[in-house]
């Protein structure tokens, strides 16, 4: 069994990738809980100037979305690239089932996730970032992994599959930053389960 998260793995701009490597030839996006911060890990064939910029840029909302196929939630990052446009970033609340419990169990007084944008034909980490999400959205996460017995992976990652960033904005519960403070605020839950 995985040990309880308590140390952090050395991530550095311009060195190799600590994270196993993920498909080369396309944009993937997985999520660490092996350390006490959730790790996103956007893996990018041929990194721009561009994407590192989005990386970067600052977060204007998040949304949690959790169905009986993934109660522990998959995560919608939307980052404020420009005044007119954002650049959306989702990914499964989902790893390893020891490693998804013992991050739930752990006592962590942050509410902060690590963005590592990785290129992925050469594995080189090119940007990182730190974002503070919403202490309820961790929580509403946690609840979810410690209340499944078990999560087919499978079937979160169809489902998943199955949804645009769209959809899953609006069926989640979801925090904005509405008024360019820099804070999110919650500005929807989810709706009720039929």
């Amino acid at each position: 069994m995985p040990p309880t998260p308590t140390s952090f793995l050395a991530i550095t701009v311009g060195e190799m990738s600590p994270f196993p490597p993920l498909p080369a030839d396309q944009l993937t996006v997985a999520m660490s809980l092996a350390h006490p911060i959730p790790v996103i890990i956007v893996s990018l064939p041929e990194v721009a100037d561009d994407d590192i910029a989005n990386i970067m840029a600052p977060p204007h909302a998040v949304a949690l979305r959790r169905s009986a196929a993934l109660p522990s939630g998959t995560l919608l990052l939307v980052l404020k690239v420009s005044e007119t446009e954002v650049w959306s970033i989702g990914v499964p609340f989902l790893d390893d089932a020891a490693r998804m419990r013992a991050w739930a169990n752990a006592e962590v007084e942050t509410n902060d996730a690590l963005v590592v944008l990785v290129d992925a034909g050469t594995q080189i980490i090119r940007a990182q970032r730190t974002i503070g999400l919403p202490p309820r959205l961790l929580d509403m996460a946690r609840q979810g992994m410690l209340q499944a017995p078990r999560i087919d992976e499978l079937a979160a990652i169809e489902e998943m599959g199955r949804l645009s960033d769209l959809e899953i904005w609006e069926q989640s519960t979801r925090w904005q930053d509405v008024d360019n403070s820099g804070f999110l605020t919650m500005v929807a839950e989810a709706p009720k389960e039929k």
